[in-house]
């Protein structure tokens, strides 16, 4: 049997979403066979007390349980913010085992989410063209196959290898100039409108300092793919007006999580009914002109969670 794949857990300064979130892995098969790093970031240097104390409830909580099989937890002295947590986090990780399953402190996992992400790991390990495990999918009523393909490495909760991470690169200009260069901003922005596009340009200005808009700039020019569940194992439970930079909103929900999902090998192409469901399902949401404004405020304050 392989090496089963070691998680990393990235948290700050939500105590009740980092308990849900660590419940849910504790429950997960495998938990007890499986190695979870946990990164805690630091202080803000201008934090107040009651933003310290919020810090500290997360860190007593992370040390409260033997979650997993193994825990490390890694705690920052200063703020690092999620960017970087993140980027160096992974590294770290996936450079010392070769593939990683990546969490943040608002992720809620099906009991069968790390058999889900192993099992593909584990299958599409060789397959160059394959970058990224998702273990969310859209709110969505289309018929689509139990697993899919589509060019949108979606990071909440998701997976990848050493292989693929290598292809990661942080540099925004070089990204955008690509882009530009080469007229490929359709093929950019297909399923987030020009709000991609925008994301990429406020990193390269100093607006911005995030690390998804990078990876996802790193698989679309390695022309990669990413698998998907017909129906997501994860919820994301931090879109409530808790974090610093998001309001509330249910569109992204997902109530009812999947059980068991039998990975088998899937011809390694975008699948066109998927990509038509994420498609519809943000140009269903994008175009009611009450939810646009409500949509891009939301977007540009999600993106900037990064930056924390």
């Amino acid at each position: 049997m392989k090496e089963l794949a070691p998680i990393v857990l990235f948290c700050y300064n939500r105590p009740n979403h980092v308990k849900q979130t660590l419940e849910a892995l504790c429950n997960n098969i495998l938990s007890d066979e499986t190695s979870l790093y946990i990164y805690c970031d630091g202080y803000k240097a201008d934090a107040t007390e009651e933003q310290k104390s919020k810090v500290d409830e997360v860190r007593r909580i992370v040390r409260s349980k033997q979650w997993c099989k193994e825990v490390n937890i890694i705690v920052s002295e200063y703020n690092r913010g999620l960017a970087v947590s993140i980027i160096d986090g992974v590294s770290q990780i996936v450079n010392k085992h070769g593939k990683v399953i990546v969490l943040e402190d608002d992720i809620v996992t099906s009991p069968f989410f790390l058999r889900y992400m192993n099992d593909a790991l584990n299958l599409y390990e060789s397959c160059d063209k394959v970058m990224h495990i998702s273990g969310y999918m859209y709110p969505h009523k289309m018929k689509l196959p139990t697993t899919f393909f589509c060019q949108l490495p979606l990071c909440w909760g998701w997976a990848t290898w050493k292989r693929a991470w290598d292809k990661f690169n942080d540099d925004a200009k070089k990204w955008y100039d690509y882009f530009d260069s080469n007229e490929l901003w359709d093929k950019f922005n297909v399923f987030g409108g020009q709000l991609l596009q925008q994301q990429l340009e406020d990193n390269v200005t100093g607006k911005l300092k995030t690390w998804f808009i990078k990876w996802h700039s790193s698989v679309v020019f390695n022309d990669g793919l990413a698998l998907f569940p017909n129906i997501s194992l994860v919820n994301n439970i931090g879109m409530d007006n808790s974090g610093e930079h998001c309001y509330s909103t249910t569109t992204f929900d997902n109530d009812c999580l999947s059980g068991y999902v039998k990975i088998e090998k899937i011809p390694i192409k975008e699948n066109k009914q998927a990509r038509k469901c994420i498609y519809h399902f943000y140009q269903g949401y994008w175009y009611s002109k009450r939810n646009r404004v409500r949509l891009l405020k939301f977007f540009k304050k999600f993106f900037k969670k990064d930056e924390r």
